[in-house]
């Protein structure tokens, strides 16, 4: 216990150190918050013990998933009265669940909550074969809600969070709509699993391409050697799936987050999400399609942050008490976010919490040409086009897995000398600091040698001497310009149009750097290097490529 509240402690504390001197500086600027949100800081003294129990719950078929139970208590025996439940971390992570996980459901139960962590069929030691993210997963995690409901010490309130794979199941038991939960809080979920991580812009992410066989196989076994080759035989199945379903259909809309029903189902939720975790993307449009119930919180994550003891992971702790008090134990004093948006303005290094009404933030999208002399400007010059040579091993970072570790403001992720070897256009030294807030969006014309291609486009902050960090990136592979649905081929040197879209961000652009969008056509941190060799040609200038960008203030 003493390791995760210590962490949470840090985790204020780092916040409180990078924020503090940035919103100070800024007091008083539009939609500025103090540098740690009252909801983020918000705590309560431990009034029990957790005495944890192994349970075997029953599932509507007569399967019993193996889960570990935590109930408030006093001197190790369970304490008299009624608690409200809470589903934590539904995933298939068994060692992750106890070495992690597990100190941060005994925090809970501390605090009077009865606590369940749960693992899937075909993984830690619940019977069956592991599928994630299908439809018997989600009817099961709907029964685990009502199995905690119904129990003699419960008081029929029930509340889901988890992170990752364990956001994902609460975004998915929210669709499912089960009769006592009363809220959730997803963290780090994506929206749609096929163009978020595994097919990226219709192109195969590289971030899951080996992760399932090696790292899911040692993560989601049972017990002993036949768990292990158990673990891996599903782990192998799923990317046999993948592999079979290149293009977006009935399979990986089963995966899908039913955001109708998210929004159908009414149940207050707080996402929890990172700029540059796994899904951003994903995050906001749960939000999106769901704002009368919803609330989104967006820190400077990487994906590797989101797990108890890590100290960027300490606010959360905190916000998802509140959240918790405040609906499943009524407490006058468990503050709600001020705003239905709370955001890390980006960059990470220099940021500060700001309050936003709404997510997109900007009111109307600026529109910037891409002309032929390398520039990026308000206005289209002459037409005219650009020529670049295919590179598939270009990369956005200095890492293994993009999103994952990773922070753009890292020296080590500094594009420019990348970028001498993209086709890239720079804008004149902005006058003002420039904030933009939503998704930019790149429209390209442009040919190319091959019937194929990947298309990457990225949107750079260039500081005076030449730093550059990626603000977001966008890819597409040429033949789903169309749809993901059905592919299209194309014909060599003919010229078509492409919408890239770049992933959401909330970056402020300080005053004298430079906007860069940069073009290639490889990024091995997020996409395989499957792009056929070849040039690609972009139109520029007058009836050239444009790039919308979401400002939302300057």
């Amino acid at each position: 216990m003493g390791r995760l509240i210590l962490a949470r402690h840090i985790g204020v504390m780092l916040v409180l150190a990078v924020g503090g001197s940035v919103a100070g500086s800024t007091a008083g600027a539009p939609g500025s918050t103090p540098a740690v949100p009252d909801f983020l800081r918000y705590d309560r003294p431990a009034t029990f013990s957790a005495v944890a129990e192994q349970v075997s719950v029953p599932m509507r078929d007569g399967v019993g998933l193996r889960c570990a139970l935590r109930r408030p208590g006093r001197d190790a025996t369970p304490a008299e009265g009624r608690f409200p439940g809470l589903v934590t971390n539904f995933f298939a992570y068994r060692a992750l669940q106890e070495a992690s996980f597990g100190d941060e459901a005994s925090w809970f139960s501390e605090r009077g909550y009865v606590t369940l962590m749960c693992s899937p069929r075909g993984s830690g030691g619940s019977p069956g074969h592991w599928r994630p993210f299908r439809a018997q997963e989600q009817r099961d995690n709907y029964d685990l809600i009502e199995w905690l409901a119904a129990q003699p010490w419960s008081t029929g309130k029930v509340g889901q969070t988890g992170a990752s794979y364990g956001g994902i199941s609460t975004y998915r038991a929210v669709a499912a709509r089960p009769p006592h939960l009363t809220a959730a809080a997803p963290i780090v979920s994506y929206s749609r699993l096929y163009d978020e991580i595994v097919y990226p812009g219709g192109i195969r992410g590289s971030i899951l391409r080996w992760w399932p066989s090696f790292t899911w196989a040692t993560a989601i076994p049972g017990e002993g050697p036949a768990g292990i080759l158990g673990g891996f035989a599903d782990s192998v199945a799923f990317e046999r799936d993948a592999a079979a379903h290149p293009t977006y259909d009935d399979y990986w809309r089963e995966a899908d987050i039913d955001t109708a029903a998210v929004d159908a189902s009414q149940i207050p939720v707080l996402g929890l999400g990172g700029w540059h975790d796994l899904f951003p993307r994903g995050m906001v449009a749960n939000y999106e399609a769901a704002r009368d119930q919803s609330w989104l919180v967006m820190f400077p994550w990487a994906h590797s942050d989101v797990v108890p003891g890590n100290p960027n992971y300490g606010p959360a702790d905190n916000a998802l008490l509140a959240w918790f008090d405040h609906w499943l134990l009524d407490l006058p004093g468990a503050p709600l976010p001020s705003s239905r948006v709370t955001s890390w303005e980006l960059p990470k290094r220099r940021g500060r919490w700001v309050a936003l009404p709404d997510y997109p933030a900007a009111p109307s999208p600026e529109t910037l040409f891409l002309n032929a002399d390398g520039t990026l400007a308000g206005r289209a010059r002459t037409a005219g086009a650009v020529t670049y040579t295919v590179n598939p091993f270009d990369t956005g970072c200095a890492c293994a897995d993009h999103g994952m570790s990773t922070y753009p403001d890292d020296p080590a992720n500094d594009q420019q000398a990348a970028d001498q070897a993209r086709t890239h256009f720079d804008s004149a030294a902005l006058a003002h600091d420039t904030v933009i807030a939503g998704a930019p969006l790149a429209h390209l014309r442009a040919s190319l040698s091959a019937s194929d291609g990947n298309l990457v486009v990225r949107l750079e902050d260039v500081a005076a001497d030449g730093a550059s960090a990626i603000i977001t990136t966008g890819w597409l592979r040429a033949s789903h310009r169309q749809s993901h649905e059905h592919p299209e081929a194309l014909h060599p040197g003919q010229t078509y149009d492409y919408d890239v879209h770049l992933w959401p961000t909330h970056w402020r652009v300080a005053a004298g750097h430079h906007l860069r969008v940069s073009l290639s056509s490889g990024d091995v941190a997020a996409i395989e290097p499957n792009a056929p060799p070849g040039t690609v040609t972009i139109l520029t200038g007058t009836g050239g490529s444009v790039v919308e960008l979401p400002v939302a203030s300057s």
